[in-house]
């Protein structure tokens, strides 16, 4: 099986796989989803089944034709990525421009032609507007692919024109028996799905990078913190080092409160069931209000967009965020 082939989406392949053989692809398709659950390895894969010359009859490509070696290579002159620039964030209007010029263009292979946004949601209002037309009207044998992972950005008119895609997270035990077979499997790939909110790239991602291990170092870090064992500026610099970008360190905490908060508005909370540290946050539940807790999430939530407009000194920032932790242990 391919990188391309995930499980999960075994009975959606079924379905665009035979749209390709009948030759009634839809001209425009948006892949939406939450991060993670392989909406680009989906449209990897059917760009590469759409462009063979020889596809088999086991619904792959061949990956021996001409065409397969250039996707392969990423080389094949049929196919074109819209991305945000380096060092920028959206998709500009002359990109688009670019874009819509290639597809009226022939097909220098004789097939398909196929124009990739991601992600769609980048595109700035005029470059969504110049995407229209194309939209509208598309030349024969063309295949316009947005793909995002927060649709609700997207202009209507946008949406639409495209036949939407939906990709869910899989159920639970086929993600995990497809993680435990890409890694050494035990416990931590059940607690990486979890965290990962069931989805199961970013999983994987997590178990390679060593997230899981970290989380849990943090977690005790953090409880050490709370009992006066260590300070801020410690556990602050620590955890700079272990994560490196300290958006990265202020996402975990909001994670850990967002279990918290729950824990004590609703009595459980299923990531408590298993969290690293949960310990920790179930004493800080029972212990503060609700309005409390939410002061911490708060502070945190501005932190992380104060860390996406400016450039503060990390280690200062996480210890301001730290103090907030403090003030929910009694007595403190």
């Amino acid at each position: 099986m391919t990188s391309f082939e995930l499980p999960w989406h075994n009975a959606l392949w079924e379905r665009y796989q035979r749209l390709v053989d009948q030759g009634i692809l839809p001209h425009a398709l948006l892949f939406v989803g939450v991060p993670g659950v392989g909406k680009r390895q989906f449209a990897e894969r059917l760009i590469r089944y759409l462009l063979c010359h020889s596809r088999t009859g086991s619904g792959r490509h061949c990956g021996q034709c001409h065409a397969c070696h250039l996707t392969h290579a990423e080389t094949h002159p049929d196919v074109r990525y819209v991305v945000p620039e380096e060092k920028s964030s959206v998709v500009k209007v002359d990109q688009i421009r670019v874009c819509n010029e290639f597809v009226l263009k022939s097909s220098q292979q004789g097939f398909y032609k196929v124009a990739v946004v991601d992600p769609a949601e980048a595109m700035m209002t005029a470059a969504a507007n110049a995407l229209l037309k194309t939209l509208e009207e598309p030349p024969a044998k063309t295949l316009l692919l947005l793909i995002s992972d927060r649709p609700g950005l997207i202009l209507p008119t946008i949406r639409s024109r495209c036949q939407v895609v939906n990709f869910d997270v899989p159920a639970s035990p086929i993600a995990l028996d497809w993680l435990e077979s890409q890694t050494q499997g035990g416990t931590s790939a059940d607690i990486a799905l979890k965290l990962a909110g069931g989805a199961p790239l970013v999983a994987l991602d997590a178990l390679a990078s060593g997230d899981i291990e970290q989380n849990i170092a943090m977690t005790k870090d953090l409880a050490s913190l709370l009992k006066r064992e260590v300070l801020p500026s410690q556990v602050a610099t620590s955890w700079i080092k272990q994560a490196g970008q300290p958006e990265v360190v202020v996402k975990r905490m909001l994670q850990w409160i967002q279990a918290t908060l729950r824990f004590s508005c609703a009595g459980q909370d299923s990531l408590l069931d298993w969290m690293p540290g949960a310990t920790v946050f179930r004493y800080l539940a029972e212990k503060n209000d609700s309005q409390m807790l939410f002061s911490v999430h708060d502070q945190l939530t501005e932190a992380l967009v104060y860390l996406q407009q400016s450039n503060p000194n990390p280690t200062l920032l996480l210890e301001k965020l730290l103090f907030g932790w403090l003030k929910l242990m009694p007595g403190k």
